[in-house]
């Protein structure tokens, strides 16, 4: 690699409180369709449950 050339990195956030990452999810919802990127407690419930059949609509969620 050259020398003037550097590779990028992420750094993880610092402290983020869950309304902001709530936001964020939802803007970046407006154009991805897909929400299968969402971890924890905001995961969509098809990854939590085996079975599609046990999930609930995301409009029932608590």
């Amino acid at each position: 690699m050259p020398p003037l050339e550097t590779i990028p990195f992420l750094r993880p956030l610092q402290g983020p409180l869950d309304a902001e990452i709530e936001a964020a999810e939802r803007s970046w919802s407006e154009w991805l369709a897909m929400e299968d990127w969402m971890v924890g407690p905001r995961a969509p419930d098809v990854l939590q449950d085996s079975s599609s059949l046990n999930s609930r609509p995301r409009s029932a969620r608590g």
